[in-house]
């Protein structure tokens, strides 16, 4: 086996291994394979949960050598966000990123690392990579694309619309107080008329 960096993690605790083998595995390439030595004897047994909950790694094995020490041997996986797997394709859960709300409704969802999951349909509104430019009133905003997937015009995302297109905003519900605060001083709330000038790229 090809191991392209080796690391010690000898008495440091559960938090420490984790965050020591997180670091160092997103220094390797997809596909490389990192080595970790470990004095403790649950090693073969917590390994997948290790991997799992590091969500960089997948755990290939791990040996008891000569030295009396445990060898656990993880290769670098490459993650994708949902929205870049392909239509049917199965793929399984590495991690849930997000706030405390997200997370909330992710595990209602039973959305948790480790579940595998096939991606049905695919609906593409636009190419655009850029954010969103959007005229409330008489002025113009440039948003991100992260937040305009977080707020809903009728029964569909503000980031799903094309240029030219009016709607009216629905809900705000996923942006954080700050973001709402802020927008409102924009004059951007629910139930105000919005007009999608395009997306910026």
């Amino acid at each position: 086996m090809d191991v392209k960096k080796t690391i010690d993690i000898r008495g440091k605790s559960v938090q420490e291994r984790q965050q020591t083998a997180k670091i160092e595995s997103m220094t390797l390439r997809p596909g490389e394979v990192i080595e970790i030595i470990a004095d403790d004897e649950r090693m073969p047994a917590v390994t997948p949960k290790m991997a799992q909950a590091i969500g960089t790694i997948e755990a290939i094995n791990v040996e008891k050598k000569e030295d009396g020490l445990y060898h656990g041997y993880f290769r670098r996986i490459e993650l994708l966000s949902l929205p870049d797997v392909e239509q049917d394709e199965t793929v399984e859960i590495a991690r849930v990123d997000g706030g405390a709300h997200i997370m909330t409704e992710a595990r209602e969802l039973g959305l948790t690392p480790g579940l595998r999951v096939v991606l049905r349909k695919k609906t593409v509104s636009h190419v655009h990579s850029g954010p969103l430019i959007l005229k409330v009133g008489g002025e113009e905003i440039l948003m991100p694309r992260g937040i305009a997937e977080k707020i809903w015009v009728g029964a569909g995302r503000l980031l799903d619309m094309e240029g030219c297109e009016k709607g009216v905003i629905t809900s705000l519900k996923d942006l954080n107080k700050e973001m709402k605060e802020g927008f409102r001083e924009l004059g951007l709330r629910e139930g105000v008329d919005v007009h999608i000038k395009g997306h910026d790229t």
